[in-house]
Order: C-alpha cells, then structure tokens, then sequence
C-alpha cells in the first residue's frame, strides 16, 4: 500500500512566513480557509515550518525536525485550523508592533476609511461585508493597524468569519452565504469563511485614511440608533479594543488615537440585529455610488 502524498501550504502576512506540511488530507483542507493572497508558493524560507502528523484516530502539530514535544494534539481536525489560525495571526502582529493595533474593522473607498469600532458579536464583519458589496475595500475585520506617523489605516487581511446566527434575518448576507457552501464550518457556532478577495468590491485597500469611526454597541430592544458623538467617546471606544499599548506605549498610543479621533466624523450606531445596524448605517451614506462617487455627507 504507497503511502499517503505529501502537501505544504505556506502563508505571509507583514514580513512573517509560516509553511505547514503533512498529508494532503491534512493538509490540502487548509488552503481555503486562509486568505488567497497571502498564501504563496514554498519557495521562500519560512521563519516557522510546522508538521501536520495524523494518525491513532487524531492529529499532532509539531515543529518539523525538532524531537520537542507536539505543540498541539486533537482528535479533531477542525481544532487543528483554528490553532494555526491563531499562530500565524499572532505571529503576524508581532511583526507589525510598530503600529496601534486596534480590534476594528475598516472599508475604505478612494482611500477614504469608516472604522468600525466594538466588542466581539457587535456586528463588524456584517457591517464590513455590507460596504464591500456596495463597493468598499476591505481593510481588516478583526485587528486595525494604525501608522502613528501618518494616521493611516494598514490593511490586515483574513478571511471573514461569518456566524450563522449573525446572518439569519439579514437576506443579502444569508443568500451571500449559502450560495458558497464549500466555505461553510460547523461545529457548535456553525458560520462561513469569506475570502475578501473573492466578493468583489475591488479587493483588499491598501493604507487609507479615516473619514469616519463608528462606536458599535449591541442593545436589547429598540429601533436602531445612529447618533452623532464626541471624540472623546471614540477615543474612549478605541481604548477598550486596543490591543498593544503594552508594546506601543499608552501615552503615545492614547495620543494616536485622540489625532485619529480629530480627522472625521465620530458617530455611535447601536442597535439589536446587524441587519438593522447596517440599515442604519446604509441611510448615512447617502445615495448608492457607483465606483469613483463620492456618496452623501451622512
């Protein structure tokens, strides 16, 4: 009986490199559930190189050639993606530690960006998916990067994470969704992999300047509200999600922000469902555009 072939998948985000190898079955799975364009050809040296080992009904991930220890073992494989997931995303920011990093989303159109501000489950990557089907560029859905020199907000693409209970309710996205079943996940929260790059929309932003922050906040009942708000309630929001001042410095990232804060419109959006914040939202901006429209004031 030949033995099983072999697959290797390499992925880059901001300088970092990471190539995971092991069987195909293994492997191969993988590779639409990483974002496209940073996957690339095993050509260049990684700065890690893992070993997917499958076998006894379960699998190992291990540094390749090290006689250390499995560095995870599950009976599942989807726990195998969720753990290189969360390696190589963690890895990547260390690479990127110069600029403030914010939980956040952002879409930008002619270099112009809305940052989605909020807790997990507030509704940032059903307000992101919302903007890149009316023309945005993607930007990020779950980490923001800040350049502290130019103000300007650096694309950290992944693919969107989209929870099945998020989209019920919200026809566009529902029907978005399960017309691309091959990027459907299960488990106890089932939802789908999005790839940005592959909806339209032109793609991912490259650094974009902020024109608005909106302050996301789930509420328990009520009409959805839109409501303009101070910039210290948008640099008070961006505390709350900010993710590495221990690194970048609270004084200086504080100040970042407060000067981020300055530059556009601040508004608070709350509201029950993301389908009614993103009605919300979609009133603000105006009349539909068509690529190189400027769109209303909001």
């Amino acid at each position: 009986m030949s033995a099983e072939p072999r697959a290797a998948l390499q992925v880059h985000l901001f300088g970092y490199r990471l190539r995971v190898t092991g069987p195909a079955s293994a492997v191969e799975p993988l590779r639409p559930l990483f974002y496209t364009r940073c996957q690339e050809p095993a050509a260049l040296p990684p700065e890690d190189l893992l070993e997917i080992r499958a076998g006894d009904g379960g699998y190992a991930v291990r540094r390749a050639g090290e006689g250390s220890g499995p560095l995870l073992e599950t009976e599942d494989w989807s726990e195998v993606f969720w753990w290189l997931d969360g390696w190589f995303f963690e890895k990547s920011l260390e690479h990127a530690d110069s600029l403030l990093q914010i939980h956040a989303a952002a879409a930008a159109r002619e270099g112009r960006a809305i940052l989605l501000v909020g807790d997990s489950h507030a509704g940032k990557t059903s307000l992101t998916l919302h903007l890149i089907l009316l023309g945005f560029q993607y930007l990020s859905d779950e980490t923001i990067l800040v350049d502290p020199a130019t103000l300007q907000l650096r694309p950290f693409p992944r693919n969107l994470m989209v929870r099945e209970g998020t989209v019920r309710g919200d026809a566009s996205l529902e029907r978005l969704c399960r017309e691309r079943p091959e990027c459907r996940y299960g488990g106890e929260n089932p939802g789908w992999f999005l790839d940005p790059a592959l909806l339209g929309g032109g793609g991912v932003a490259g650094a974009s300047a902020v024109e608005r922050i909106v302050c996301l906040e789930k509420k328990e009942s009520g009409p959805p509200l839109l409501e303009k708000v101070g910039m210290r309630a948008a640099v008070e929001a961006m505390v709350r999600q900010q993710a590495n001042l221990r690194w970048h410095g609270a004084a200086a990232g504080v100040d970042t922000m407060i000067r981020l804060a300055q530059l556009g419109r601040n508004w608070r959006l709350s509201a029950v469902h993301p389908g009614e914040a993103w009605a919300a939202l979609r009133e603000s901006l105006g009349p539909a555009r068509e690529p190189g429209g400027r769109g209303g004031e909001g």
